[in-house]
């Protein structure tokens, strides 16, 4: 806050404003009030900063508790420092102003609900007993939104209640997909089947896919090998199990592997 600031643009307001004068009667009283109140609001409007406070601030939360937390922080870097002695004082002051925080924290929080009870009128009621009647959620809506499906003329309907046991027709069963190749793309192709999340055919698949473009891994005898972005895939195959696992075991720990 510039106070000079302050002091000359309020100065500039009470300029504008008539010389003073004897004032001799109620009313004119009241009325060089308001004017005087008019200049300090425009002043303030005009100089003081507006803060914009963050939708995701704890009304809470105060400035005694910010200091307690820069100390509580403090006291833990010296904690921190003297971490092999144990009998060090700085291990029992960290846990005095821990313990302090906590305290101060329940009766901040405590005093900060009996302010906002005391402050409902008849204009906050309302979000009141919406607060109190509704269940310990998340935040969010209490309600489950309508689950909506395509119809037949591809527009958004809400499912019913006697559809809503088959989920399954609410979601499209087919995913059109566009393939792109050397500025070339196809024609919207209807696919009926997709690979989940963490599928281990998806490593296959894109090979297979794209099989022109990259080149595959060249392992030993009876060593195959596959990635897919940041997952790999490896097969081997062998007379035993023992045998095997060995193989597989090499095969992910060379040089350039899954492992390495």
């Amino acid at each position: 806050m510039d106070w000079e600031e302050l002091k000359s643009v309020l100065i500039e307001e009470l300029l504008e404003m008539e010389m003073p004068r004897e004032l001799n009667s109620k009313e004119e009283l009241i009325d060089a009030l308001d004017k005087l109140e008019a200049a300090i609001t425009r002043t303030i409007e005009k100089v003081m900063p507006r803060k914009k406070p963050s939708p995701y601030a704890k009304r809470w939360w105060t400035k005694e508790l910010e200091m307690v937390r820069k100390k509580i922080r403090r006291i833990g870097r010296q904690a921190r420092h003297y971490k092999c002695y144990p009998d060090h004082s700085a291990h029992g002051e960290w846990k005095k102003v821990r313990n302090e925080l906590s305290d101060l924290l329940c009766k901040t929080k405590h005093d900060h609900y009996i302010d906002w009870i005391e402050s409902i009128n008849a204009k906050t009621i309302w979000d009141t007993h919406k607060f109190s009647t509704t269940p310990v959620t998340d935040g969010a809506k209490t309600r489950i939104p309508a689950l909506k499906k395509m119809n037949a003329d591809g527009q958004q309907v809400e499912v019913h209640n006697n559809e809503g046991k088959n989920i399954k027709g609410a979601f499209p069963n087919t995913v059109p997909e566009v393939l792109a190749h050397d500025m070339r793309r196809s024609e919207p192709i209807p696919v009926n089947n997709r690979l989940g999340q963490g599928c281990n055919l998806a490593m296959y698949g894109y090979r297979f896919f794209n099989a022109f473009q990259i080149e595959g891994s060249i392992g030993k005898r009876d060593e195959l090998a596959t990635n897919f972005a940041d997952d790999a895939a490896c097969a081997t195959s062998a007379k035993t199990l023992e045998e095997a696992a060995e193989r597989m075991r090499t095969l992910f720990q060379c040089a350039g592997g899954p492992a390495t």
